[in-house]
Formats: C-alpha cells, structure tokens, sequence
C-alpha cells in the first residue's frame, strides 16, 4: 500500500486537488485508467462527487478526518494502491503549532485535545507515507506583513518540513504551489518553481534548499506542466 498524504491549512486545496484527481480518473476512463474505491468512505467520495467538478460551488471545508483508500488501475493492471486522508485544514495546525506562541495558550491546547484523535491519525498517517505534498495556496504567499493567518501558514508549513525532513524512513516530499493557474499565465515555458518560492517563500527556501518544488492547477487538468496528468506522474 502506497501512503500519499497531502498537507496543508484551511484553503490549501487538499479536497479540491483529490476531488480533482478523482475526477480525472473519471475523465480518462476509455483510455483504460480506473480508481476503484476499497473501503466505504472513499466509495462515498467518489459518489458524492458532481458528475461535473464546478469549481464554482466547491463543497464545504472538511470538518472530520476521513481515510480514503482506492486501487490504481490501468487496462485493468494494478499500478498501485492508494491511501490517503482528508481532514480539516486546523488539524494540520493544531499538528505543528505549538502552544506557547499562541496569544492563548490553554485555549489552544484545549483546541488539541479536542481535535486529538484526528492529529494522531495524520501524524500516524505521515509516518507510513512514500509520498508527500505539502500544499500552499498561492494566494497566501500575498500580503504576508499584513496578515496574520498567512504568517501563520509559512511558519506551520516550515515546522511541518523540519518534521518531515526528520523522519526515520522518509517519505518523497513535494512542495506544490496551489491555484497558480490564478498568478501566472499557465502558457509560458520559462516558469522555475524554486526561483518562485525563493520570491514568494524564502524562508522555506533558504531552510530546505533542496526541496524539489512545483505547482499545480486542479482547475487545468490537462496542461502539461501544471495539470493533474503532471502530477499523477509523482505517484507513479
């Protein structure tokens, strides 16, 4: 089984991008690719979804963390097998913040053990992963002097690589730049992801310098760079 996680806070597109991946599956059905759920959960998913995925009426934010596990299939040929979560952006927080910068503290760990179960399963889920994509949401990279929650979100993700770069067995970790079908023309040829998160990011850049780094746009499947084919390909 192979663990693929994605990270990331409230907005980063976690529900968005498997919804998206799901759906391509859907699309590319008659050229032989097929996700076949394996458990309960991901077969809701999959028949929860819209027959089109409208970007323009994404479903609500995540509120329990859900275990998603599904077959890869091509020409009826097991490429390989898929587990995945999806959970609230807070639990990703919760995760890597710690208490004692938070303006509240007991407030905060309150919110932990609260959410204490679903931080035990993503960190569970993370130490059995061979893939990992730390997503950030291009928008956020904007404005950071002003806005709090987006400090918080470079700060959370910093803490959430220095984690993973220290795990005994550790997994291929992916930085995506979310919606960057939003910021940039997705023609151009000459994009350089890590000279991006060198502007928009440096202090993960200079913190992990050998962080291989891309974007994506689930909203443009098929283009070659950025589409979700591009992607799938780090799966495989």
């Amino acid at each position: 089984m192979g663990n693929v996680t994605f990270l990331g806070v409230e907005g980063s597109g976690k529900t968005v991008l498997t919804m998206a991946l799901v759906n391509y599956f859907r699309v590319h059905e008659a050229e032989g690719w097929f996700l076949r759920p394996e458990t309960r959960t991901a077969f809701r998913f999959l028949a929860q979804m819209p027959p089109v995925l409208d970007f323009d009426n994404l479903p609500h934010q995540t509120t329990k963390l859900k275990r998603l596990t599904w077959t890869m299939l091509y020409r009826e040929r097991t490429i390989r097998s898929l587990s995945m979560l999806d959970y609230p952006g807070e639990v990703y927080r919760l995760a890597f913040l710690d208490a004692e910068d938070e303006e509240d503290p007991d407030h905060f760990q309150a919110r932990v053990e609260a959410n204490r179960e679903d931080i035990e399963g993503l960190l569970e889920h993370l130490v059995r992963s061979d893939q990992v994509f730390v997503l950030f949401n291009s928008e956020d990279c904007t404005a950071l002097a002003e806005n709090k929650q987006n400090q918080d979100a470079v700060w959370v993700t910093n803490a959430c690589l220095a984690y993973l770069h220290k795990l005994p067995a550790r997994p291929k970790i992916t930085f995506l730049f979310t919606q960057i079908d939003r910021y940039i023309d997705l023609a151009r040829t000459d994009f350089n992801a890590q000279a991006y998160l060198r502007e928009h990011l440096p202090l993960i850049a200079r913190n992990f310098p050998m962080l291989d780094v891309g974007a994506v746009s689930a909203r443009e499947s098929e283009n070659p760079t950025f589409g979700l084919g591009a992607l799938l390909k780090r799966f495989l």
